[in-house]
């Protein structure tokens, strides 16, 4: 092999070597956040699409996934009343998804939340659904993520 040759060899490895050391780690990597992928927190919650259920709020879980829900207030006639952020549109590990995140609100701010309804509409079931804006979506933001559908 003549010099020239050997000295594209050496470069092309010193190349090869260098673009090798910048690349990422695995590990350092941001974790991709899919369905399929559930662990446990040190408490003993499941913690799916990058947030922990019964730990992470609300606020936490539009920061992870980079949207805003419409939050509704549903009050059936004969059963607790809850609260759900529908999420129209989530892009998680390239996978698109639509997720109704269930929320835990204290029994006093149901109240609050109820006066603070920016539209109230009484279901054929005689339940109401009042969806929320103002006050009412910044006392949810902060409260807990019971369950994702």
């Amino acid at each position: 092999m003549n010099r020239t040759g050997l000295l594209a060899v050496l470069l092309l490895t010193a190349a090869l070597f260098l673009i090798m050391m910048l690349l990422p780690d695995e590990q350092a990597a941001e974790p991709i956040h899919t369905p399929w992928s559930v662990t446990l927190s040190e408490r003993g919650n499941s913690q799916l699409l990058g947030i922990t259920l019964d730990e992470s709020t609300l606020l936490q879980a539009q920061q992870q996934w980079r949207a805003s829900p419409k939050i509704t207030l549903f009050m059936p006639k004969e059963s607790p009343a809850k609260v759900e952020a529908y999420f129209e549109r989530v892009t998680l590990g390239g996978i698109r998804a639509s997720i109704v995140a269930e929320i835990t609100v204290p029994e006093t701010e149901l109240t609050t939340l109820i006066d603070q309804g920016a539209r109230i509409s009484t279901q054929g079931d005689g339940s109401r659904k009042i969806t929320l804006d103002g006050t009412g979506v910044g006392i949810v933001e902060q409260s807990i993520i019971t369950s994702l559908t």
